[in-house]
């Protein structure tokens, strides 16, 4: 995690594709480490609405599994 800024941006790019497909997938955990990066604009810019929107579908994933 703290790694994350110190990756080049080909490897930072990919590495948010993949975690922006976890809320998806039911990862929360990986997709909490990606809105934290957005909220705080750790290796990518700091999108505040992007991160309110992957934690609103994480809420809604995991409302639906109970």
């Amino acid at each position: 995690m703290e790694d994350f800024g110190n990756l080049d941006k080909p490897e930072r790019d990919f590495l948010c594709t993949v975690l922006e497909k976890a809320p998806k997938a039911g990862d929360s955990f990986s997709a909490e480490k990606l809105i934290y990066f957005y909220r705080h604009g750790i290796g990518i810019d700091k999108n505040i609405s992007k991160a309110d929107s992957l934690e609103k579908a994480i809420n809604s994933f995991l409302e639906f599994q109970f």
